[in-house]
């Protein structure tokens, strides 16, 4: 799903080593970074 520059995100649900985590958790925070790739332990 293709996302623009200024466009809101959808709320984006993940798991982290202390539990599950979405997007909406860190609303009202100034800035925050999004990192994600395919898979672990791909060429590209």
């Amino acid at each position: 799903m293709p996302v623009r520059v200024g466009e809101p995100l959808p709320d984006i649900r993940g798991e982290s080593p202390q539990g599950p985590v979405k997007l909406a958790d860190f609303r009202g925070l100034k800035s925050i970074v999004l990192w994600a790739y395919s898979k672990d332990g791909t060429s590209g």
